[in-house]
């Protein structure tokens, strides 16, 4: 029954098993060792690990794994639950990031005289379906969030949503068309086909922008001998070998990982970037790879952020799919013996080519962009990959979000409460196997009363309040949020300091050096890192403004924290 008594606990840091975690836990529920290099996927190092409590390094995904946080107070029945999940409790990663892990556990056993347990973690993969299946599950989150099939019939809601409703009896509106419980004045055209807000991102992506700048080329120095030497940081051990006009990427044969992953050194931030990445494959070797369109890099570690990419599996034809959050957005099968393969994003707008022609073209209504300037990664799964090109450009990027809000902001509003008015946000997503499904999520239009006659426009300040705070690291227009509230600029300026004590501009740098100042206090990244994921993107205005605000330098502040 008690394996743990043929283990060696003294060596528990060599420990390694492929995508296995093992954490050890005292009946406190306070991790006393770990296995080797967690940093890989819990970003936590190991000295940042150990002494915590297990609750504070992971957060229980479902309701059902809550009970099994301390597994040393769990009576033990033979068995562990199925389908516990977990996620990292990190700085760097948002609540809405979906990096999952398979929990387990160990019954308690005595080490020594200690009362203990192992704690296993399972990286759930994209492509896991468990995986996509709690990536399309948000009953959990605390906003109200609906599911709809591909018919804009309702398939599931949470809680929050029913209190919308007024706790109608959800059931009997369960797989039948959502419009009826909308007010009549927001049925019809239907407000979840986004049909303007993609229209205005294709149209975004064909205006003129400044000319292309080459960001990375695999073969700029002619032929690379190493990883390092081609600009890549290495994290799951990749080799190169020469091939007449360019090189073969194959696994380590000194790792033990089953996977290869090649991380560019230098960063883009696609919030004022647009790229455009270039691969001319050799299909003679055969191999299954993902291009990761975006990771930060957190600590020299890979951070998991589960936002675009495209799977490649090359055997007699090569298989081609875009996916974004676990979902396949296109795929298809050709027959090229050396596809010639150019994938651009501009801002929400996503084109693949192959060989000069356009195989997929997609325009995100409600597009992901990364916090943290981010890196491209190649993961190589099976089989050795040839490449005789590999470029990325960049430009700055021509897209506006703040036009497209200020163009097409959706508000509804609801049957049974129809004075309280909802933004919302609409996602595609894989839903229990179905083969298309619409996620949408509501924000309440916040509104509170001042002791002001001027409170007229109370609502739409506070909307825009709400925008800056959810932005505050892009670069805002506020002459456009100005309209957004009907008043001009040097009026919107005066108001919005008289409701909220600050200028728009004031408010949000408050919000950036608030952010900075939680990063810096982390350590999690260097110091011009920090600045750019504030949006402080000059070095030396960052540390100007930082110091005006806190009285020191980012770095006398991180020495002395």
């Amino acid at each position: 029954m008690y394996f743990t008594g043929m283990l060696d606990f003294s060596t528990m840091k060599e420990w390694q098993i492929p995508g296995i975690i093992i954490l050890l836990v005292d009946v406190q529920g306070i991790i006393r060792d770990v296995s080797r290099e967690p940093e890989h996927f819990l970003i936590f190092t190991r000295n940042e690990i150990i002494g915590r409590r297990l609750n504070k390094v992971l957060r229980p995904i479902t309701q059902a794994t809550e009970p099994f946080m301390n597994p040393c107070a769990v009576p033990y029945k033979g068995f562990v639950p199925d389908e516990l999940y977990v996620q990292v409790r990190h700085p760097s990663i948002a609540s809405s990031d979906f990096s999952l892990f398979l929990y387990s556990f160990t019954p308690a056993f005595f080490k020594g005289k200690h009362r203990c347990a192992l704690v296993f973690l399972a990286r759930q993969t994209n492509n896991a379906p468990l995986t996509k299946k709690f990536m399309a599950i948000y009953r959990s989150e605390n906003i109200p969030i609906i599911i709809l099939d591909n018919e804009f019939r309702l398939v599931s809601c949470n809680l929050q949503f029913q209190e919308i409703l007024n706790f109608t009896d959800i059931r009997t509106f369960r797989r039948k068309p959502i419009f009826p419980l909308l007010t009549k004045e927001c049925r019809s055209p239907n407000p979840f086909l986004n049909e303007k807000r993609t229209r205005l991102i294709r149209t975004m992506a064909c205006r003129q922008g400044q000319a292309w700048k080459k960001y990375f080329d695999l073969f700029s120095k002619g032929i690379p001998a190493t990883p390092e030497a081609a600009g890549f940081c290495v994290h799951a051990g990749a080799v190169f070998s020469k091939k007449e006009k360019g090189i073969i990427i194959g696994r380590s044969p000194e790792r033990t990982e089953q996977w290869a992953v090649l991380t560019t050194e230098f960063s883009t931030n696609t919030t004022i970037q647009d790229f455009e990445i270039n691969l001319k494959i050799d299909c003679a070797k055969k191999c299954s790879f993902t291009l990761v369109l975006g990771h930060p890099l957190v600590n020299k570690s890979l951070r998991f952020e589960n936002g675009y990419y495209l799977d490649v599996d090359i055997n007699s034809a090569t298989l081609f799919t875009f996916i974004r959050r676990g979902t396949v957005l296109f795929s298809r099968r050709v027959r090229a013996s050396a596809p010639n393969l150019t994938i651009t994003r501009i801002g929400g707008y996503f084109e693949l080519s192959l060989d000069g022609k356009t195989l997929f073209s997609y325009a995100d209504p409600y597009p992901i962009f990364a916090r943290s300037p981010s890196n491209f990664s190649l993961i190589i799964w099976n089989g050795e990959m040839g490449l005789t090109r590999f470029t990325i450009r960049t430009r700055p990027t021509v897209f506006n979000i703040d036009d497209i809000e200020a163009a097409d902001k959706p508000v509804v509003s609801f049957a049974a409460a129809p004075e309280k008015l909802y933004h919302f946000t609409t996602e595609l997503i894989s839903y229990l196997g179905s083969k298309s499904a619409i996620a949408v999520r509501f924000h309440a239009i916040k509104t509170f009363s001042l002791p002001k006659k001027k409170d007229s426009y109370l609502r739409l300040f506070e909307t825009t309040r709400q925008y800056i705070e959810d932005n505050f690291y892009r670069k805002i227009d506020f002459a456009i949020l100005a309209r957004q509230c009907c008043v001009s600029q040097k009026y919107f300026i005066k108001l919005f300091k008289e409701y909220f004590g600050l200028s728009p501009k004031a408010y949000q740098t408050d919000l950036r050096i608030k952010e900075a100042r939680n990063l810096l206090k982390s350590g999690i990244m260097e110091i011009q890192q920090v600045g750019e994921t504030v949006g402080l993107y000059d070095p030396v205005n960052f540390q100007h403004i930082f110091k005006k605000y806190t009285g020191r330098t980012p770095g006398s502040y991180r020495t002395s924290r």
